[in-house]
């Protein structure tokens, strides 16, 4: 079923996502595509992942990702399946092909372990493409990891890794990451990559 509708809706978020659609999620817990989903968005037709309003987002207790550009996402909750869950949150990598997404009215929870919260860019990353324009509005980032462990934990809000460019968080709050808020990695080599 290519297309969804309130009779007839899909089951499941598509891998490639034409310009303009809107994907609309219902329920209260989903299982996101555990690989990251293409958006074929452009300025005047964006992709928008979506749930109804924020009061009754459902949670994507997955790992999830955008590969592409000018999406939105919002009214999600990015959090665990349970207490053990270790695969979790949403994360995008470099990529020419990958700027103009937004995160908003959305929520991102963790657990006692390190996984969760949001990742932008890639570890040691060595190549020339870039992340750009990602903007975080309105979300809630909070219980990432256990405070009160005495060893370093690394369970951060957000991380930024590799080559980001043009980086945003407006009207948001974050509390109790065992880690950082929010972290930038330079990267071996490169003061540079990151332009916040």
């Amino acid at each position: 079923r290519p297309y969804g509708t309130p009779s007839a809706p899909r089951q499941t978020i598509p891998s490639s996502i034409p310009a303009g659609a809107v994907v609309e999620v219902h329920g209260t817990t989903y299982d996101a595509p555990s690989s990251a989903v293409a958006s074929q968005g452009t300025v005047s037709n964006p992709v928008f992942i979506r749930g109804v309003d924020y009061a009754s987002r459902p949670k994507f207790t997955n790992s999830f990702g955008i590969n592409g550009a000018y999406a939105i996402i919002e009214n999600i909750h990015f959090g665990p399946a349970n207490v053990t869950d270790g695969e979790f949150g949403f994360g995008m990598v470099e990529g020419a092909a990958n700027h103009h997404v937004a995160v908003r009215s959305s929520e991102f929870s963790g657990n006692i372990n390190r996984a969760g919260g949001a990742a932008f860019g890639t570890w040691q990353y060595g190549g020339n493409s870039t992340l750009e324009y990602i903007v975080l509005d309105n979300v809630y980032i909070h219980d990432i990891g256990n405070p009160n462990d005495t060893a370093d934990q690394d369970a951060h809000g957000i991380t930024l890794n590799g080559r980001v460019r043009n980086f945003w968080i407006t009207h948001s709050e974050m509390a109790r990451t065992s880690g950082d808020g929010i972290q930038i990695n330079g990267g071996d080599g490169d003061t540079t990559r990151n332009n916040i």
